[in-house]
């Protein structure tokens, strides 16, 4: 409230009622007065970021893959039976079953898989193993140069020595060789299931550093489909895993296979099974490693 100063009556307005003087009003108080002050800004407010730091938002690029160990020409005749091993039981089996039937899966005509069984090897090994490609068939010399795509290392195999009993690998990069013989006096390892009256013979076998790896193969006068039903119980009862299991029916001929893994003892087998003239014939390729 105001006062009038010459006579200190109350006063509203800017006169005074009793004795007339003019009265002067206060003045106001600027905005905010007595109101708690506003809190300082932030430290930085008003500055630039800062820019990130060198390689912000970048991904790191991955390490060097470590250059691979060499591996020797029996290195890949152990470790490589996804690929070699279904080669050989293809050849020592014959056109029977596998070429009359399944092998036109890999886009393989019958009557070129007769006339020519090391073209028709390698194409079914490359239409069957993703990691390997065939770069070149010799058909005259009958030999076949095959390729692991994820190392780039080139062998050489003679599928004609296959036939007749025997293999020779050698290393495009070093020039060794290996050859495995044949022979009739068969004794197979423990973990290979053992046909009941059955005499394998012809069989071929190698060691290494890598492990062990062979094949045996037998005639039985058992139907195809009761050769392959001991094996897939036999396997499994063992500990081995069924990693394929495949049969047909081409008419005349009647035939399968069954690969076979067994992860904590590194064995593998494969088991190819054909109807013939002679009876069912029977390939058993094996290793470890």
């Amino acid at each position: 409230m105001t006062f009038c100063t010459g006579c200190g009556t109350p006063v509203e307005g800017n006169f005074c009622q009793k004795c007339g003087q003019a009265v002067a009003q206060p003045a106001q108080p600027p905005a905010g007065f007595g109101q708690p002050a506003a809190p300082p800004p932030p430290a930085g407010f008003g500055q630039q970021p800062a820019p990130p730091p060198a390689g912000f938002g970048q991904q790191t690029p991955p390490p060097a893959a470590g250059a691979k160990k060499g591996m020797g020409p029996l290195g890949w005749v152990l470790i490589g039976l996804g690929a070699f091993c279904l080669l050989i039981g293809v050849v020592v089996v014959g056109a029977g079953f596998f070429f009359a039937h399944k092998v036109k899966e890999a886009g393989i005509d019958s009557e070129l898989a007769q006339k020519n069984p090391a073209l028709a090897a390698a194409k079914v090994m490359a239409a069957l193993n993703p990691d390997v490609e065939v770069v070149r068939v010799d058909d005259e010399k009958g030999t076949l140069t095959i390729r692991e795509k994820k190392s780039g290392k080139t062998i050489t195999m003679n599928a004609d020595d296959v036939k007749n009993g025997k293999i020779t690998f050698s290393d495009d990069s070093t020039g060794e060789k290996v050859s495995i013989g044949s022979g009739t006096d068969v004794r197979l390892p423990s973990w290979i299931p053992e046909y009941p009256g059955s005499k394998p013979e012809g069989t071929m076998a190698a060691s290494g550093n890598h492990g062990e790896g062979g094949m045996a193969h037998f005639t039985t006068s058992d139907s195809v489909t009761k050769v392959l039903g001991f094996y897939q119980d036999e396997l499994k009862g063992a500990g081995f895993k069924i990693t394929s299991n495949v049969s047909g029916d081409s008419g005349d001929s009647k035939g399968g296979l069954i690969t076979a893994e067994n992860t904590s003892t590194k064995h593998t087998v494969l088991v190819t099974v054909g109807s013939s003239d002679k009876g069912t014939e029977v390939a058993l390729t094996y290793g470890s490693r």
